[in-house]
């Protein structure tokens, strides 16, 4: 009986959240906005994202999430937002994100993965 409560719960869950999954947002351009010598080895950067939008939708009150996927890069704020996001358009976030790194490896841009979301229900994209 426990685990036909424990189904039914992630079933609600599923059903329950305000978004679905799709690849229509994706991660553009990284604008760098700020840069600054924290010690010999690292630094530490701040961007803006550009978001683009393959759908024919619009989608409003879009956000996403930064993440890192190389140890040398570590993500300080994390949390973007970008408004609305026009059909098959893109949109600058309207705050910025700011992550560490150290120099001693090549940074890549393949090594953030951005968690996009709309919070009317739109579209929800991961993207790297």
């Amino acid at each position: 009986m426990g685990k036909r409560i424990h189904q039914i719960f992630i079933l609600s869950v599923i059903f329950l959240l305000p978004t679905t999954t799709w690849a229509a947002i994706t991660a553009g351009d990284l604008i760098q906005v700020a840069s600054r010598k924290i010690s010999r080895t690292h630094f530490e950067y701040t961007y803006r994202l550009k978001a683009l939008n393959s759908d024919n939708s619009s989608f409003s009150n879009v956000l996403a999430t930064v993440t890192s996927l190389s140890a040398a890069t570590s993500v300080v704020e994390r949390d973007l937002s970008f408004g609305t996001l026009p059909a098959r358009g893109t949109a600058e976030s309207t705050d910025t994100f700011t992550i560490t790194h150290d120099r001693r490896v090549r940074f890549s841009k393949a090594s953030l993965s951005f968690t996009f979301s709309s919070r009317n229900g739109s579209p929800v994209a991961r993207a790297g």
